[in-house]
């Protein structure tokens, strides 16, 4: 899922369950952010003190990044939770346990880890981690069928529109994804540098596309597109039908039980003419760019599309208006400094320090509590 449905649908279902206006921003905003923290290590302060946090991204969310994108503490907790599901019908082709890695839409583990981390409810970054929580609970559902490590089983041969036709254009798209910077450009770089890290990318790309694909990279952005009803041939020869509308509606739907589950209020459905209304613009706004599909969520929230009423909200990630400038001083992500920074006695309290102290106990909850408890080892 991308931002209009991390952000914006997040931000309409936490109203639509009770949350304030801020506290349904603090929830949306987290949910996003766990798609755009890529820094990570030890900030060192002018008075000595230190603070050490995490990723929950890579930049750009890179498929053709091999190395770096092999990182089970990154895709397996916060992208891709495993399901622990077995099917009998692959077992001459993947072992059990590479199977159970796979994610399944509201699985046993998500439901785990979302009891696990409500039981923070009580904590400072309690909101930031339910945000947290959402965003890896709704991808449960439009990341179904891939797992967060290379694999065969991520393979996927061929990719079908919704007439069941072979999707060359896409097809080829993919292809040139894959191989963007040419050996050329990659020889010129070697030559200027003396370093030999891009042609062993791009040759390590080809793994990453042919062989042993790393999530839904072998179908880019499908799984992502609210809007889109598609098909692929996975690597046994199945072909798996995919119908993205009703996937995102179910998620709405187990979200919205989910947040008033963490207000320890009665499981509820959602209102029918606010869910109705969430499920149109999920099909009707079909924007490749989910920049763009945002702000047709900001504009329906702003004209009181929703039963809540007429709002204004954006997602602030850099600039003075962020969390990141509120917290550290630093407008834009790529001004990040790790030394001799000032320090504010007003950091502790910081919206960007509870959301990161929200990440690491999400990640060591997951990987050392909730997978454990199914015998499954990612640590």
């Amino acid at each position: 899922m991308q931002i209009d449905f991390h952000f914006g649908v997040t931000y309409v279902v936490s109203r639509i369950a009770g949350f304030k206006k801020e506290e349904a921003y603090k929830i949306a905003y987290s949910a996003q952010y766990v798609d755009d923290a890529v820094h990570q290590g030890t900030i060192h302060f002018s008075n000595r003190a230190s603070y050490n946090f995490i990723a929950s991204a890579h930049k750009m969310l890179d498929y053709r990044n091999f190395e770096e994108l092999a990182n089970h503490h990154v895709w397996i907790p916060f992208h891709f939770l495993p399901g622990n599901q077995v099917d009998p019908k692959y077992k001459d082709k993947i072992n059990d346990f590479e199977q159970r890695l796979v994610c399944r839409p509201n699985s046993e583990v998500a439901q785990e880890m979302l009891r696990s981390n409500f039981e923070k409810r009580d904590e400072a970054y309690a909101l930031h981690l339910l945000g947290i929580s959402m965003h890896v609970y709704a991808d449960t559902w439009a990341h179904q069928g891939f797992c967060g490590i290379s694999h065969q089983i991520n393979q996927a041969k061929d990719i079908f529109d919704s007439d069941g036709k072979i999707d060359h254009e896409q097809m080829k798209y993919i292809k040139q994804y894959f191989n963007k910077n040419s050996l050329w450009e990659k020889f010129k770089f070697i030559v200027k540098n003396g370093d030999l890290s891009p042609l062993i990318d791009s040759i390590k790309s080809l793994f990453v596309s042919d062989i042993n694909p790393l999530g839904h990279g072998s179908v880019l952005s499908y799984p992502d597109l609210p809007y889109l009803y598609w098909m692929y041939e996975n690597f046994n020869g199945d072909i798996i039908h995919r119908n993205n509308p009703n996937d995102f509606a179910l998620a709405v739907k187990h979200m919205y039980v989910a947040l008033k589950n963490f207000r320890q209020e009665e499981d509820t459905e959602i209102p029918e003419e606010d869910f109705k209304k969430i499920c149109t613009l999920l099909t009707n706004t079909k924007v490749p760019n989910g920049e763009d599909r945002l702000m047709v969520w900001i504009e329906k929230i702003k004209e009181g599309h929703f039963s809540f009423g007429p709002e204004l909200v954006e997602y602030i990630v850099q600039g003075k208006k962020s969390w990141l400038f509120k917290a550290l001083g630093f407008e834009k992500p790529h001004h990040f400094k790790y030394d001799h920074l000032e320090f504010d006695p007003n950091f502790l309290d910081s919206d960007w320090k509870h959301l990161h102290d929200a990440l690491i106990q999400h990640r060591f909850s997951v990987l050392h509590n909730v997978l454990p408890k199914f015998r499954i080892t990612a640590a």
